[in-house]
C-alpha cells in the first residue's frame, strides 16, 4: 500500500505485479533495487461475522483480499496434497516501500497516528495478528529466472 500524502486525500493502495515468484529477506542493510515489504496476517476481532468483517474492511478500513470460509475449501482444488496446512487467518495486507525511512514517515503521519491505527480496534485482533517485514527479492519474473543479487 502507498499512502497518498494530499491532505485532501488520504488513501492506501495496493501495489501488484504480473506473474512473479518472490521471497522475503529478512530486513537488514538496505539496497536501492530493493522494494521493502511488510505483511501482517490477520484475524477478525472476536464476536466480529466474516459478514461484518468483510464489510468493514472492504467500505471502512481498506481494500482488502478477505479469504471466506467459502473461498478457504478453493484451496484443495488449487494447491493439491503437498500444501494441506492451510492459514486461518481472514486477511492478508501487504505494503510496499520505497525504503525503511518510506516505512518510518507513515507510522508517523498524523493521519495514520490518528485514524488508521485506531481503526483496527474496530476489527481486527490484534492479539492473534502477524507481521513480517523484508526485501523483496525477483526469482521468476515473466516466467523467466532472474539472477539473485549477492
Amino acid at each position: 500500500m502507498i499512502h497518498d500524502p494530499s491532505p485532501q486525500l488520504h488513501t492506501f493502495k495496493e501495489v501488484s505485479c504480473s506473474y512473479q515468484l518472490t521471497a522475503f529477506k529478512p530486513a537488514m542493510a538496505e539496497d536501492p533495487q530493493k522494494l521493502l515489504c511488510w505483511v501482517v496476517c490477520a484475524y477478525r476481532k472476536p464476536g466480529l461475522s466474516e459478514v461484518e468483517y468483510h464489510k468493514y474492511m472492504s467500505k471502512v478500513h481498506a481494500p482488502l483480499c478477505h479469504n471466506t470460509s467459502e473461498t478457504r475449501l478453493l484451496m484443495n482444488q488449487l494447491v493439491g496434497p503437498q500444501f494441506e496446512n492451510l492459514a486461518d487467518y481472514d486477511c492478508i495486507v501487504t505494503a510496499v516501500f520505497r525504503n525503511i525511512d518510506d516505512f518510518v514517515r507513515m507510522k508517523q503521519d498524523p493521519y495514520y497516528i490518528d485514524k488508521v491505527m485506531p481503526d483496527h480496534e474496530n476489527f481486527a485482533d490484534t492479539t492473534r495478528s502477524k507481521m513480517t517485514v523484508g526485501w523483496i527479492e525477483d526469482h521468476v519474473r515473466d516466467g523467466v529466472a532472474v539472477a539473485s543479487a549477492p
